[in-house]
């Protein structure tokens, strides 16, 4: 199930695994509905070009691997999606 995360840095690798070359790492900041911080930061890989402070949607385990361009690669979380608004009872937010 995706999760929502805001993008807080970028993690440049001078070597990584041959599969992975070319691929943008992103250190991510999972946060709730409200935008706030919940849990500690990781990294995802970055599959569709999202920038520092965005809002993204992120999968981890298994399901990490599929939407990246090259099969069985050692990932555990890929940026699915770049979120422009979020709607709750609360109201919206971003």
């Amino acid at each position: 199930m995706p999760q929502i995360a805001r993008v807080i840095g970028t993690l440049w690798a001078t070597r990584k695994y041959k599969d992975l070359e070319g691929c943008s790492l992103r250190i991510l900041q999972p946060v709730n509905s409200k935008g706030e911080a919940v849990g500690k930061p990781f990294i995802a890989a970055d599959t569709v070009g999202a920038g520092l402070g965005e809002l993204v949607l992120y999968v981890t385990a298994y399901e990490a691997v599929i939407p990246y361009p090259r099969d069985m690669v050692p990932l555990d979380a890929s940026i699915i999606a770049i979120v422009e608004k979020i709607y709750h009872k609360d109201g919206e937010t971003e």
